[in-house]
């Protein structure tokens, strides 16, 4: 634990910042919040992530917008096609060191010296490519010119349109290499709800460009690359309670008698690393069995068995905050219902308000729910937070569907 009082406000100012970029984050990125936290998470445990989904759906936007908010950190990005070759990773060969006998490369501005790397489409690397960032990415190290140097590596993020299996035909060779990445994330596409504030907002800062005024998310608040530190080391000491490791036995033991595969002993250790991680994210220093909600992005392995693995772990580690979710689901289907309905044509006037008037009264009843789950999640001593979330992204559900017609939000 923190030890002295200067510590421990230094500590809580850092985690302030992370507060405040998350909520800058998630106001330019709509319905990214998972995946901005998860990118949290991979930095202060120091392990990797890949996200997965449909090309244009903001994964190298807020992958990037994340990275700007580290200051002192090197960055490294690029696209990995069939031909990409290890120059392009690792940096060219020096030509008079090879004339003189040295395989030596020139790797300023490649990974080997970046603190943050992003491999876009990174599973259309050949085999050869691939089985080479193994080393960089578990021991954190680079053999260049016939020595093992170490690297500065804190985190790795990989994005694909596809899993690695459906990549090619030969997933087999690259199951070492998925090993190496601790959070995998399936990247939605926008609601309709959400595509229509998007189409609002993305008015709104074409009118900001032509103002000549950044509007990709990068200039905000940040922490230096030294602030992450402090975090890293927060979480190293993040106390981990009994009853937590029993909560964790738990899903373990139901992911078994379902069948689902079990974490490898290696994966195990990491899972530590990530709700430690989780727990300073989110201004804790002790882990309750919150933090293990985390771990709902670590366990599947195929992507038809993520959103099961998710309810059985948020079930297990936080029942109200379950309960929560399947209520805020409730409020996501409300609504893409009656707008869905309302931009249909072939209906009449009347049946769209009625629709309306329906949508609004479900979506308010069911935001009185979450606000009573709310309530008792903060009586049962529980972060109440990611149901407050859901209560705000309820109540713009409701301000959206409200608008079809005219009325107030509830």
């Amino acid at each position: 634990m923190v030890t002295t009082p200067s510590q421990s406000q230094q500590l809580t100012a850092i985690q302030a910042n992370v507060a405040a970029i998350r909520q800058e984050l998630n106001a330019r990125f709509l319905e990214r919040s998972r995946e901005i936290d998860a990118l949290f998470v991979a930095a202060i445990s120091r392990q990797h992530l890949v996200f997965v989904g449909d090309a244009g759906e903001a994964k190298s936007a807020v992958t990037e917008a994340f990275t700007a908010r580290i200051t002192g950190s090197t960055y490294f990005k690029t696209q990995i096609f069939a031909q990409t070759t290890a120059d392009e990773i690792d940096g060219p060969f020096d030509i008079p060191a090879l004339e003189q006998g040295h395989l030596r490369r020139q790797t300023a501005t490649y990974m080997p010296e970046a603190t943050v790397a992003y491999l876009d489409e990174i599973w259309n690397g050949g085999p050869a490519l691939l089985n080479g960032l193994l080393m960089k990415l578990n021991e954190r190290e680079f053999r260049n010119d016939g020595q093992v140097h170490t690297i500065p590596l804190e985190m790795c993020i990989g994005s694909s349109n596809r899993m690695p299996q459906q990549a090619d035909d030969r997933g087999q060779d690259l199951r070492a290499l998925q090993d190496r990445f601790a959070l995998w994330l399936i990247v939605p596409t926008l609601s309709d709800g959400g595509h229509r504030q998007f189409m609002t907002d993305e008015l709104a800062r074409r009118k900001a460009r032509a103002r000549k005024e950044n509007t990709t998310g990068r200039a905000g608040t940040t922490i230096s690359l030294d602030e992450l530190h402090i975090l890293q080391q927060a979480a190293l000491e993040v106390e981990i309670p009994a009853d937590v490791l029993e909560t964790w036995y738990e899903i373990r033991d139901q992911l078994a008698q379902k069948r689902y595969p079990k974490p490898s002993t290696r994966r195990s250790g990491w899972l530590l690393d990530l709700v430690c991680a989780h727990t300073i994210l989110f201004g804790r220093t002790t882990a309750t069995a919150d933090d293990l909600t985390i771990l709902q992005h670590a366990l599947w392995q195929r992507p038809d068995d993520a959103r099961a693995v998710a309810a059985l772990v948020v079930g297990v580690a936080n029942p109200i905050l379950a309960k929560a979710q399947e209520l805020y689901d409730l409020v996501q289907s409300v609504s893409e219902e009656c707008i869905v309905f309302h931009v249909n044509p072939s209906n009449g006037k009347a049946e769209k308000r009625t629709k309306v008037i329906e949508a609004r009264q479900s979506i308010s009843n069911l935001g009185r729910e979450l606000t009573a789950l709310r309530d008792q999640a903060r009586g049962a001593g529980r972060d109440p937070s990611q149901i407050e979330t859901m209560i705000v992204q309820a109540r713009e559900k409701h301000r959206q569907v409200t608008k079809l017609e005219g009325g107030d939000a509830f």
